[in-house]
């Protein structure tokens, strides 16, 4: 279980790290948008499977530029993963806290950041699945890369 701060943490070490923010803490948390108090960190297979699986997270080319620019892709993974998380929670009456799923906003492009528990250790990670192979990194340059050069102006989870 992962608490509001350790998102807020997470997210600000993360990015400011890799040098994808230029901000303060104080300010950057400013710019997050952090809605539930506890979360859950997200399970690579899930990620994966819902990838693979969702008709709404394969890219298509054709479609009108509007309905199936990044925002969308971020928006959709971000429902695809809470649906799948809310669906267990449902089916097997346990208590299951919302997947630690956010949507970055930089100037140029929308994509999303996620925790997982890697051996007992929190990581975080730049998914962007608008493209035909869905990409997910740690690494500064690829991520700086997928953000299109921008800067981080909102994350919201």
């Amino acid at each position: 279980m992962l608490t509001a701060q350790n998102i807020y943490e997470l997210c600000f070490n993360f990015l400011n790290e890799r040098r994808l923010i230029a901000e303060d803490q104080t300010t950057f948390y400013r710019r997050m948008l952090v809605t539930d108090n506890v979360y859950s960190h997200v399970d690579m297979d899930d990620l994966a499977a819902v990838i693979r699986t969702n008709p709404l997270l394969q890219y298509v080319d054709r479609l009108h530029e509007e309905i199936n620019d990044c925002d969308d892709y971020a928006l959709q993974l971000k429902a695809a993963m809470a649906a799948l998380y809310r669906h267990r929670a449902y089916s097997a009456g346990q208590t299951v806290y919302p997947p630690a799923v956010a949507i970055i906003i930089t100037e140029y492009h929308a994509l999303n950041l996620i925790v997982v528990n890697h051996e007992g250790e929190y990581q975080v990670y730049i998914v962007d699945t608008m493209m035909s192979q869905p990409a997910i990194t740690q690494d500064p340059t690829e991520a700086w890369l997928l953000m299109k050069q921008g800067s981080v102006t909102n994350v919201y989870i």
